[in-house]
């Protein structure tokens, strides 16, 4: 049997389209398949459209340590109540 990519099937979909809501993990693989942000696709965000998979980021961040102090550094400078 055919199983979607995102692992949310087509009846969830459906039922979402006229008004229902997914659940977090559901809304989480959605977004991942679509390469969408989730906070985009659950509340319709539009400066969040582009921000897919923030574990990902994260994930990356943690395997690139000079990039990751950069950008602490500028966070910071931006707002010296984080450190």
């Amino acid at each position: 049997m055919w199983k979607p990519r995102s692992g949310v099937n087509h009846a969830t979909i459906n039922r979402v389209e006229f008004g229902a809501k997914l659940t977090e993990k559901q809304g989480l693989k959605l977004a991942e398949t679509l390469e969408v942000g989730y906070q985009w696709l659950m509340t319709g965000d539009v400066e969040k459209r582009y921000y897919p998979a923030d574990q990902k980021l994260i994930d990356w961040l943690w395997r690139h340590p000079d990039v990751r102090a950069e950008l602490w550094g500028k966070m910071v400078e931006d707002d010296p109540g984080l450190s």
